[in-house]
């Protein structure tokens, strides 16, 4: 039973390694919706080094902090799991493509 929990402790914490937030998809959403960053930040009742480490992939969102942004950006399920659930693959095609395109 020791060893099931274990590897299921391991499982999870891969995932959660590989899962992050497509910070580039994210900065741009914020920006087309014409919203500050301070004003985000303190509708999620967090400073706005707070949100920028969140964005950054430096710590993570929790889920009631998605939601509200989500209500923001009027983000559908689609959008919000590219952005909140995107794989380290993603973010990096994501760059790659806008290099390929710019």
């Amino acid at each position: 039973m020791v060893v099931i929990c274990s590897q299921l402790d391991l499982i999870h914490s891969q995932v959660r390694e590989e899962m992050m937030v497509d910070t580039k998809k994210l900065n741009n959403l914020i920006k087309d919706a014409g919203l500050r960053k301070d004003y985000i930040a303190n509708a999620l009742h967090i400073t706005k080094q707070s949100l920028s480490n969140k964005i950054n992939n430096k710590t993570e969102f929790k889920m009631d902090e998605i939601s509200v942004i989500r209500e923001m950006l009027h983000l559908d399920s689609d959008m919000m799991v590219e952005v909140f659930f995107a794989t380290r693959l993603d973010c990096e095609s994501s760059s790659t493509m806008e290099v390929a395109n710019g």
